[in-house]
């Protein structure tokens, strides 16, 4: 599910693999596979809400990331490294330019309910 106004985007996108972690176990062929998944995912979800008319936005944008999920909420950084495909698949999308335009990051648990999930949600500053 993903949802935008003028000024906010929200694209949300599965938990990001293990792997994907700075501290993930696995070979590099697990891990090339995740980020390949998680950035495919990301750009057609991130398609979905911008539409066919879509302008990327210019200036700084700030990003949330609610983890909805069971269990401990990673790291700022660690969290930010698990989304690195994910972010780089919206902004092939063409969310923004480039990603960094993104200017500060914050991260917060979210609702549980339904399947785990993790809402990327960006807003122009």
């Amino acid at each position: 599910m993903t949802e935008a106004t003028s000024e906010q985007i929200t694209v949300t996108v599965s938990v990001p693999s293990n792997v994907l972690s700075p501290n993930g176990r696995g070979v590099w062929q697990q891990r090339a596979r995740a980020a390949k998944h998680a950035r495919e995912e990301a750009y057609y979800a991130a398609l979905a809400v911008l539409g066919s008319n879509w302008q990327p936005w210019a200036g700084r944008v700030s990003l949330l990331i609610r983890w909805c999920a069971k269990g401990r909420i990673p790291d700022l950084d660690n969290a930010a490294a698990r989304l690195k495909h994910a972010i780089d698949g919206i902004v092939a999308a063409g969310l923004m330019r480039d990603d960094d335009q993104i200017a500060g990051m914050r991260i917060e648990r979210g609702p549980l309910d339904g399947h785990p999930h993790v809402e990327l949600v960006f807003e122009r500053d």
